[in-house]
């Protein structure tokens, strides 16, 4: 778990592959992500335990960095709780969720062959394994465009323009497009903290890929969200893949990546 200077804890609920989060300030929480399809159910007794609330009352929202399943496969079981719940995601994102599959429309390149082969013959083997159950945006739910969303943690009133005064030190997040992994890939901060999806991971550095998501659609527009990330005023980068890292790595590997891919 990590608590913020504000007393906004992030807390990790991991699963086997990936890693959703819990928002929390003053009893009153915000998810990220949804995990896979199949774990929907041990996301909500996770969820209902923490924050003892089997009815999610007190869940303001779900935020959807991006629409692949292992991020949104518990979507309906949460809205189906409580409908209430706005999903908050990238317009791109909404238009994705309605198919209830990965956008196999987009091109996708992998980190190396190897890892290319690998994730063509899972999606053989392992049925069903980019699908989930269809979403269709609501009149609560919030979208995402350019614009960066502000939401005051102290009024729960999201606004599309920065109102907060960070010299006051208010409780607040900022959400905003970053994308290159898919077209709809938004990261969270939160203060010093910066929740950044599948923009960057670190569970994949084995292969060499330095902190590059095991795919990617577009990588001259990843490193062009990389470069909006390095001017947030962040110390820690939280990705859904791996565990948190110090900003600085992203600064250094920019010039590797620059030689190495020509861009």
């Amino acid at each position: 778990m990590f608590t913020t200077s504000n007393n906004i804890d992030i807390i990790t609920i991991p699963f086997r592959f990936v890693n959703t989060f819990l928002i929390n300030y003053r009893a009153n929480y915000l998810l990220v992500d949804t995990g896979y399809p199949k774990d929907y159910l041990k996301l909500y007794n996770k969820i209902s335990l923490i924050t003892l609330d089997p009815e999610l009352s007190n869940l303001k929202g779900i935020i959807i960095t991006h629409h692949h399943s292992d991020h949104t496969g518990g979507i309906w079981y949460l809205k189906k709780i409580n409908p209430k719940i706005p999903i908050i995601a990238h317009k791109n994102c909404f238009l994705n969720l309605e198919k209830g599959s990965n956008n196999l429309e987009e091109t996708y390149y992998a980190i190396s062959k190897t890892i290319q082969r690998l994730t063509r013959l899972s999606h053989k083997l392992i049925k069903n394994s980019n699908r989930f159950e269809p979403y269709i945006k609501q009149e609560n739910d919030i979208e995402i465009i350019e614009k960066p969303l502000f939401l005051n943690l102290e009024t729960n009133h999201f606004e599309f323009e920065n109102t907060i005064d960070e010299n006051k030190k208010e409780a607040y997040i900022k959400i905003f497009y970053t994308p290159g992994h898919t077209n709809d890939s938004i990261c969270i901060k939160i203060e010093n903290h910066l929740l950044v999806g599948d923009s960057l991971a670190s569970s994949f550095n084995l292969f060499g890929n330095r902190y590059l998501p095991v795919i990617f659609n577009d990588l001259r527009t990843l490193y062009k969200s990389w470069e909006k990330i390095l001017e947030e005023k962040v110390d820690f980068i939280i990705p859904s893949h791996g565990e948190c890292f110090d900003k600085n790595e992203i600064a250094k590997n920019l010039n590797y990546f620059n030689k190495a891919y020509k861009i």
